[in-house]
């Protein structure tokens, strides 16, 4: 079976992180896949590669580009896929009507964010898109709840198939050396208690709330704790002029982009996500996979992730109070804290392995052939 993945690039993101991970997984169970990008290559672009999967990029200038109807219909018409899988608003839009015109048996578009912000003229052009679509995935329920009630789309057309992970990369190989050397280059004084969000910084990530959480939890002064965030955005300058302002520059270390996300996971003790805006979280599944406590907003999947309680809590999006009581709660209860972490540690394994996620797509594309034909 050969399976065509159409996204807008392979930038460093969480969709275009599972992308490749489920590239290269179908591809070693013996599917042909080939990925192509409306725009430029990206970062992932040279996982995909040493993986063995075969890429192509269109180079469009932008969504507007009447280039790409043409130079996606070629590539179509010559690979002669079984499956085109498209994810993301360009991709999504673009991708079934030009699939479908070109032949492809069937056609399925991909939904990773409760896109909330879609207006009129967005929320119009998918909705002819879905059209071309035979089944659409999702990876959370709450991001199936947005598909059927705002796209209306039919609830038995929408399939809901959860994020994974290799958990076996953030097993706990490293040692309290290798944490306090990690620590250390980060200018981080040993003995301190350490909070870890990993994210792009953008609008939809809610660090705003993350950073004013920081400063109530700092100013209680009982606590030494430092806040690392690591990613890259259009937000870093921002973010960083925010923590001066409010006097905890010296407390909250920005990365930029890494690679070596287990390894300074092993040096936290606990990890939160902010967002306002989510699908199933990749940065909530690592935190688990890694055993820390999780804090979590409520936005998208990420309550299905982690369960309030029991991995860590569940809070309001946009509430730095929330974020604040609950950072104190596990700052001050490491019992607890550690019985979370081995309780995501253990929930990721049984939910969100990458093996199960690699298996659900497989099973889903061969039900998907099987219904063309019949």
């Amino acid at each position: 079976m050969k399976i065509v993945y159409i996204v807008p690039t392979l930038r460093i993101g969480g969709t275009e992180n599972q992308l490749v991970l489920l590239a290269g997984g179908l591809r070693r169970a013996g599917y042909d896949v080939v990925i192509c990008c409306l725009y430029s290559q990206g970062e992932c672009a040279k996982i995909a590669e040493q993986t063995g999967i075969r890429y192509f990029f269109l180079n469009a200038g932008s969504p507007f580009d009447i280039s790409i109807p043409f130079k996606l219909y070629r590539l179509i018409k010559r690979e002669t896929p079984d499956i085109v899988h498209t994810f993301l608003f360009d991709a999504n839009t673009w991708g079934p009507p030009i699939a479908k015109f070109a032949g492809a048996k069937y056609v399925i578009s991909g939904r990773r964010n409760y896109d909330d912000w879609m207006r009129y003229p967005h929320l119009a052009l998918q909705k002819i898109a879905n059209r071309f679509t035979d089944s659409i995935t999702v990876n959370s329920s709450k991001v199936k709840e947005f598909v059927v009630g705002q796209e209306k789309a039919l609830s038995e057309s929408v399939k809901v198939i959860y994020n994974g992970l290799d958990a076996a990369e953030f097993d706990k190989r490293f040692t309290a050396v290798d944490s306090l050397k990690m620590k250390e280059a980060f200018g981080i004084k040993p003995g301190t208690r350490v909070v870890v969000t990993v994210a792009n910084l953008k609008p939809s990530k809610g660090l705003e709330y993350l950073i004013k959480a920081a400063a109530r939890v700092l100013a209680n002064k009982a606590y030494s704790v430092c806040f690392l965030i690591i990613g890259h955005g259009p937000l870093r300058q921002h973010l960083e002029q925010m923590a001066g302002r409010l006097g905890i520059a010296d407390n909250v270390v920005f990365t930029g982009l890494r690679q070596d996300i287990p390894e300074i996971l092993f040096c936290a003790d606990l990890a939160v996500n902010s967002s306002i805006r989510e699908g199933m979280s990749n940065a909530v599944l690592e935190y688990m996979a890694a055993g820390l406590p999780v804090i979590a907003t409520n936005a998208g999947g990420n309550a299905e992730a982690v369960r309030d309680g029991l991995e860590g809590y569940i809070v309001p999006s946009r509430d730095a109070a929330s974020l604040t009581d609950k950072i104190e709660a596990l700052l001050k209860n490491e019992s607890l804290a550690r019985q979370m972490g081995k309780a995501g540690r253990k929930r990721v394994e049984e939910l969100f392995s990458a093996r199960k996620m690699i298996q659900a797509y497989g099973e889903f594309y061969e039900r998907a052939i099987k219904t063309y034909r019949s």
